[in-house]
């Protein structure tokens, strides 16, 4: 994972990185884990440019559906006002 690194960096700057990556994290929480790939894999891929699709309301909890519900009602207020 270091060498892939190193080699991602001669690519694109470190913030780029780091802030895809944590991106990435926070969409993979809950996965299983024997579906993602290895952080070599991550940065061999360039994955850092991928898109990351929002988790569907079937594949939520029931907790985690009502705060994305709530969250975007908040969002269309703000909108809307």
């Amino acid at each position: 994972a270091r060498k892939a690194f190193n080699a991602a960096l001669r690519k694109v700057d470190y913030d780029k990185i780091h802030s895809a990556l944590i991106d990435y994290v926070k969409a993979s929480t809950g996965k299983d884990k024997k579906y993602l790939p290895h952080l070599s894999t991550w940065l061999n891929g360039e994955r850092w440019d991928d898109e990351l699709q929002e988790q569907s309301l079937q594949d939520m909890t029931s907790e985690q559906q009502m705060q994305a519900i709530l969250g975007s009602y908040q969002t269309d207020r703000k909108l809307i006002q």
